[in-house]
């Protein structure tokens, strides 16, 4: 049975392919951009380039707060939580009365790729004019490809690759006055970089069973293995971004990819919107224009999203969770951002997959909600 989500996996045939992309005429504003090792590296740098222990940063209490939080203390910034509602609106009131005097930053997230925050920033200049605002696109890299108007109510954006494409790692900080100390972005991590060649091109092989593996627990343990170490070595400090990931990206079809994931979006969100399923909720039912999604975000109700997890994953259907909050995190986090960690799924629509694979989806989804 063919897996639908998980890691992504790496056909080696890729880098005997000719050039397909330009990267300077696909992403607008791919000269101007700073290029690091993780979207976590990118925040970095921003934040050791223009920060000060002891400024104040607002921050949403819906985030990954694994990822954002040791790159925020590290930087020892005074944080402060404003709310994030079900919906993943945010209150222009409730987010100035968060805080008694102007912060030095507001960090806005770009939910699955698919919330506008313009209006928003708009109340927030009005406001705060003194106040800069962070942008983190991780969850929308093809914002990127946007001209260097859009978004400019943004002072700086930053961006991950590793989300959307089969590349080892890769971030993006665009922006003013970046400048990092000397020696502070260290060389790529070449032994991270083997590391997810050899779990990618692994896992390729055992999900196509190329090699003819006769052991899948073992060879799928290993690939796992593989790719976890070669995260932790990316994440683990700033670096560059390495030449085999600007090698790929000049080789994948990014357009393809994107369209791939706006037609499998709109397929589920055409079939799910259509259903009398009460147990599902998506969160978005539309995409604008220049949206081109992550994933596609439900809600699962009745407590049970983790039940209707594990009947997927039995149907080798791996829907990723955005996000789970660490108990020593969870005084930080409100309500309704309790209540989306918990509820919240994402179903699969990268361009590994096509139509007829997320009509086995829905109906594996629909199956498992009538079980559960």
């Amino acid at each position: 049975m063919q897996y639908i989500g998980g890691a992504f996996e790496l056909d080696l045939k890729w880098f005997a392919r000719e050039r397909q992309t330009s990267l300077t005429n696909f992403f607008c504003n791919w000269d101007d951009a700073i290029k690091v090792s993780s979207g976590r590296a990118a925040l970095d740098v921003l934040l050791m380039s223009v920060s000060r222990p002891g400024q104040v940063i607002l921050l949403p209490d819906y985030m990954c707060f694994s990822t954002l939080m040791p790159t925020i203390e590290k930087a020892g910034l005074e944080v402060v939580f404003y709310p994030v509602d079900y919906d993943l609106h945010i209150d222009a009131d409730e987010l100035f009365s968060s805080c008694d005097t102007p912060p030095e930053y507001v960090l806005l997230i770009d939910y699955f790729g698919c919330v506008d925050h313009g209006n928003l920033a708009g109340n927030i200049r009005s406001s705060w004019p003194e106040t800069k605002i962070i942008l983190d696109n991780v969850q929308a890299l093809y914002r990127l490809m946007l001209p260097k108007g859009d978004q400019s109510w943004a002072d700086w954006k930053f961006y991950s690759f590793r989300k959307f494409l089969p590349v080892p790692d890769g971030g993006v900080l665009l922006g003013e006055g970046v400048c990092p100390p000397e020696g502070a972005v260290a060389d790529a991590d070449l032994d991270a970089i083997l590391m997810f060649v050899i779990g990618a091109a692994t896992r390729n092989d055992f999900i196509h069973n190329e090699g003819g593996l006769e052991t899948p627990k073992m060879v799928e343990g290993f690939y796992l293995d593989a790719l976890k170490s070669a995260a932790a070595g990316i994440n683990l400090t700033p670096r560059i971004m390495s030449q085999l990931t600007l090698r790929l990206l000049e080789r994948l079809p990014l357009q393809e990819f994107a369209d791939h994931r706006r037609r499998n979006f709109l397929f589920l969100s055409s079939n799910i919107s259509n259903t009398t399923n009460s147990l599902i909720q998506p969160l978005f039912n539309k995409l604008g224009i220049t949206d081109i999604p992550m994933t596609f975000p439900i809600r699962v109700r009745e407590g049970k999203r983790d039940l209707l997890l594990e009947c997927m994953r039995d149907q080798s259907i791996f829907c990723p969770v955005h996000w789970p909050i660490e108990e020593h995190y969870e005084g930080n986090a409100g309500s309704s951002a309790k209540q989306l960690s918990s509820e919240i799924m994402s179903l699969p629509i990268d361009q590994r997959y096509g139509v007829e694979d997320m009509d086995r989806m829905l109906n594996v989804l629909f199956d498992c909600t009538h079980n559960i």
